[in-house]
């Protein structure tokens, strides 16, 4: 289990008539045999009036003063007070919310580490170097260990090559033609790539046109998205990004018919390329709308737990994108 605290997140402010505090945090579960991960952010203000003087509390109305005597709200009679007061209850609010969460979440089902069960979700999920990583900690030579990597040799290099399927792709949606053909050529090396995929790509990639509200090259992501397994996926929309606003991604997130996006550039790149980073949000949204096919949302973090700075949104029903701010 993680928690993520951002001191940035955590925002006090004080002045003569009233005490704020305000904070947001997550906490992320993954159970490292299966990969199942679950992520809840929370997010809390509290405040507290500040009363200037014996002579301003004499004046406050008797409802008021019936109201904080009972407990519903203390009235402070200067800043420092007030503070420590919202600090208490602040504290008690995260106790309190963080032991609600962890009395129903998926905590509480997790076992024993199993590695060969880890190795095979990573194996499922296409990633061979972590899953291979995996193996060599249990030891090449344990007799299970060397049957599942003779069962997964063929899946791997499957997923080897779906990676660079799914870079190649990345490209195209950012309109980086020259970028697809280096990632094409690779993945056409691949013992496991497909003649057939990489003849068609070669065709739309020579007849490049002019750039589209989704892509150029719709109708062939629609194609072959629905197929790329997580890791080709998170390889996908890592050079989408890259391509669109020129920084790479800290992290991306794929969840149920939604992806999170996390770059620490992106503050920054917003003020001077603003069109690039919605271009790129709405086309991840897109691009998870086919691999779902469902409704799908995007969202642009700073980091993790962080407030959102763009959101983008896209249903099949859509000609494009959604993108506007939180």
């Amino acid at each position: 289990m993680v928690v993520s605290l951002p001191t940035d997140k955590f925002l006090t402010k004080n002045d003569q008539n009233e005490a704020t505090f305000t904070g947001s945090y997550e906490i992320w579960v993954l159970n490292l045999s299966t990969l199942a991960e679950d992520r809840h952010a929370f997010t809390f203000e509290d405040r507290e009036p500040v009363i200037g003087g014996v002579t301003a509390i004499l004046t406050i109305p008797a409802q008021f003063l019936s109201q904080a005597a009972g407990g519903g709200k203390l009235v402070s009679s200067n800043v420092y007070q007030a503070y420590e007061s919202v600090q208490n209850r602040v504290e008690a609010k995260l106790v309190a919310a963080t032991r609600l969460y962890l009395s129903s979440s998926p905590l509480a089902q997790i076992g024993p580490l199993d590695p060969l069960e880890t190795a095979q979700a990573l194996i499922d999920r296409g990633d061979g170097e972590t899953a291979m990583a995996v193996f060599k900690s249990v030891g090449v030579n344990n007799p299970r260990v060397q049957q599942m990597m003779a069962a997964a040799e063929g899946k791997l290099k499957q997923a080897e090559a779906a990676k660079w399927l799914g870079r190649t792709l990345g490209a195209m949606a950012g309109d980086d033609p020259a970028r697809a053909g280096i990632m094409l050529a690779t993945y056409e090396k691949s013992p496991a790539a497909q003649p057939a995929r990489v003849e068609a790509i070669r065709r739309v990639l020579a007849t490049y046109p002019h750039q589209e509200a989704r892509s150029p090259y719709a109708a062939l992501i629609t194609s072959d998205v629905p197929g790329l397994d997580h890791s080709a996926f998170v390889a996908m929309l890592t050079q989408l990004f890259n391509d669109e606003t020129g920084s790479a991604p800290d992290d991306v997130i794929v969840g149920t018919g939604e992806v999170k996006i996390q770059s620490k550039d992106a503050p920054k790149g917003l003020k001077t390329h603003l069109d690039a980073y919605a271009r790129a949000l709405g086309r991840s949204a897109w691009a998870m709308s086919i691999k779902c096919g469902c409704a799908a949302n995007a969202t642009l973090q700073s980091e993790t737990a962080g407030a959102p700075l763009l959101r983008a949104r896209f249903e099949p029903s859509f000609t494009q994108p959604e993108v506007g701010l939180p």
